[in-house]
C-alpha cells in the first residue's frame, strides 16, 4: 500500500485513486479497505499522443507470478483500443520515415527505440483494432506488421491484416526467423542485421497471406486452390482502388495458377478489358533490358527494382564482394538463372574475373549502357555484410526457390492442356514434390542463418 499511503499524503482519496487504476478496493470478507493494484513490477508508462501519462503495464519480478503482465483497467482516460504505445515518441520519426512499425509488445518496442528505430508503436496488450488503424492513419497510410515467427505471431499478423485492410492502408509484414521477437533478435545478432532482416523479410499483405494459404496448402489441386482463394478473399474485398486491385488480382491468379477471371468472377466484380499490347513476361518489371530490340531505355526506377529481386541482389552481391564469384559458379551457372539479364552478367563476372580478380575496368566490359548503369550503380551501392560467405548460400537457396517455382508454373501450363489421365497424374504429383521441396528449402535456409 506504499503508492496509496503517498497519494493520500497528497490529498487523493481510494475512491478517486481506483478510478484512474492505481489502487484495488479488498472485497474479502476477512479484510477491508485499499491495496496497491502494482507491487514488485518494472513498471511501463503508457502516455497518449501528447505525451501526457494515462495508464500503466506492470511486468512481474518474480519468475512465476501471475500474470506476467498486469495493465490498468480501462479509465475515463484510457481506452486500450485506442492507444498505441509509444506513439507519442514516435510521431515524429513516423512522419520523417512515412512508415509505422507495428510490434507486439513493450520490450520489443524499448529494444527498437534502443537501437535507433524511431518509428515504431506496440498495442497495450490487445489486439489491433479499427480504432487504432484510424490512429495510424493521422500520421502515414505505410504499416509494416513486425510480428514474432511463432505460431501466434503469424495468427496475430493474419488478423491484424483482416483488422486494418478495410482501413486503405498500405499494409506490409515482417515475421522474423523461427521463435525470435525483435526484443530476443536484436540481443543475438545486433541492431545493423536486425534493419537488414527487416529489410529483406518484408513483404506486401496480399504476398504474405498467399504465401501463408500455399504453405499450409501445398497440394495443386482445384479444392487446395479454393481453400488458398477463400483465406486471401476477404482481404481482396476491402481494395476499392481499381489500379491496385487489378494488380492484386493478377498477383493472386499467379500464384494459384488460375485465369483472372475467375477472381473476378469470385469477387463479384466486373472484370476491366484488357490494354492492347501488354506485356504478360513474369519477370518483365524485374528485368532492366529493353525488350523487342529496341535500343536501351535506361530507366533508373527499373535499375533499382532490378537490385532488389533475388537474382538482382546476387549479382549486387558477387560485385561488392568478387572473391565470391568463383565459388557462385561452383554451385550454379548463368544458364539456371530465371532472367537473361541477370544471366548475361553472372556470365561477364565469371570469364572477367580469371584475369581481373577485383572486378576493376568491368564497366567498360558490359555490352549495352543498360548493363554498364546497372553494374556502376551496383559498385558504388555498399552491402556491410558479418559473412559474405553465409550470404552468398543463402541467396543460392532463395534463387533454387525461384527455379522450382517457374517449374511449379510451367507444369500448370502443361496441366491445363493435358487430357490424358496418367499424364495428368504425373503433372499433379510432380507439383506437389516441388511445393514440399520449396517448404523444405525456406525452412532450411532459416536454420542455417540462425541457429
Amino acid at each position: 500500500d506504499s503508492l496509496l499511503n503517498h497519494m493520500q499524503t497528497l490529498g487523493y482519496s481510494p475512491a478517486e485513486l481506483a478510478e484512474c487504476g492505481l489502487v484495488i478496493e479488498s472485497k474479502n470478507s476477512g479484510s477491508a479497505g485499499w491495496y496497491d493494484r502494482f507491487r514488485d513490477r518494472v513498471m511501463f508508462p503508457i502516455c497518449d499522443v501528447a505525451g501526457r501519462f494515462i495508464a500503466f503495464a506492470g511486468r512481474s519480478l518474480e519468475k512465476d507470478a501471475k500474470p506476467k503482465y498486469l495493465n490498468s483497467p480501462e479509465t475515463v482516460l484510457y481506452r486500450k483500443n485506442r492507444v498505441l504505445y509509444g506513439l507519442g515518441a514516435a510521431r515524429n520519426g513516423i512522419k520523417a520515415d512515412d512508415r509505422v512499425i507495428v510490434v507486439e509488445g513493450y520490450m520489443d518496442w524499448l529494444a527498437m527505440w534502443q537501437v535507433g528505430v524511431r518509428n515504431a508503436v506496440a498495442s497495450c496488450g490487445t489486439a489491433l483494432t479499427e480504432e487504432h488503424g484510424r490512429l495510424i492513419s493521422r500520421f502515414t497510410q505505410r504499416v509494416l506488421l513486425l510480428f514474432d515467427g511463432d505460431s501466434a505471431g503469424i495468427a496475430a499478423a493474419e488478423k491484424a491484416i483482416a483488422t486494418l485492410a478495410p482501413q486503405q492502408l498500405d499494409l506490409s509484414v515482417c515475421v522474423l526467423p523461427g521463435d525470435e521477437d525483435p526484443d530476443s533478435f536484436i540481443g543475438k545478432f545486433g541492431a545493423e542485421a536486425f534493419r537488414l532482416e527487416l529489410d529483406k523479410r518484408a513483404k506486401p499483405a496480399l504476398t504474405f497471406l498467399l504465401e501463408r494459404a500455399l504453405t499450409e496448402t501445398p497440394d495443386t489441386g482445384a479444392a487446395a486452390k479454393a481453400a488458398a482463394f477463400k483465406a486471401v478473399e476477404p482481404f481482396l474485398k476491402t481494395v476499392t482502388d481499381n489500379i491496385l486491385r487489378s494488380a492484386f488480382v493478377k498477383e493472386t491468379a499467379e500464384a494459384l495458377d488460375i485465369p483472372e477471371h475467375l477472381v473476378y468472377e469470385r469477387l463479384g466484380i466486373a472484370r476491366p478489358a484488357s490494354p492492347q499490347g501488354g506485356r504478360n513476361r513474369v519477370d518483365a518489371k524485374n528485368d532492366p533490358e529493353p525488350r523487342g530490340g529496341g535500343s536501351p531505355v535506361i530507366d533508373a526506377g527499373r535499375v533499382t527494382r532490378y537490385i532488389g529481386t533475388e537474382e538482382g541482389s546476387f549479382i549486387h552481391l558477387l560485385a561488392r564482394y568478387p572473391a565470391l564469384i568463383k565459388k557462385a559458379s561452383e554451385k550454379t551457372s548463368p544458364e539456371e538463372l530465371t532472367v537473361k539479364f541477370s544471366a548475361k552478367l553472372f556470365s561477364l563476372f565469371v570469364s572477367y574475373s580469371e584475369t581481373h580478380p577485383d572486378l576493376s575496368g568491368i564497366i567498360e566490359e558490359a555490352e549495352d549502357d543498360t548493363a554498364k548503369m546497372v553494374l556502376s550503380r551496383m559498385l558504388v551501392t555498399e552491402i556491410p555484410l558479418d559473412d559474405p560467405d553465409q550470404e552468398l548460400a543463402h541467396k543460392l537457396e532463395r534463387m533454387e526457390v525461384l527455379r522450382l517455382e517457374r517449374r511449379k508454373k510451367a507444369l500448370a501450363g502443361q496441366l491445363a492442356a493435358e487430357t490424358e489421365p496418367s499424364r495428368v497424374t504425373n503433372i499433379l504429383k510432380e507439383q506437389r514434390e516441388i511445393a514440399k521441396e520449396i517448404v523444405r528449402k525456406k525452412r532450411q535456409d532459416d536454420e542455417k542463418r540462425f541457429n
